[in-house]
């Protein structure tokens, strides 16, 4: 397995939680802020595979 596959996946999985909690109506700025982070952060795995 490819080092960077791990945290891509670990990014990923908590920017769906943050969407699926913002889906269910909680509106804090910390949960849009981790979102866009972790979907930032997977994505420079991504570059790195």
């Amino acid at each position: 397995m490819h080092n960077h596959l791990v945290p891509a996946s670990y990014h990923r999985v908590t920017a769906v939680g943050s969407a699926q909690k913002l889906k269910n109506g909680e509106e804090q700025q910390t949960i849009i802020e981790t979102m866009v982070a972790c979907i930032i952060n997977a994505e420079t795995q991504d570059i790195n595979v």
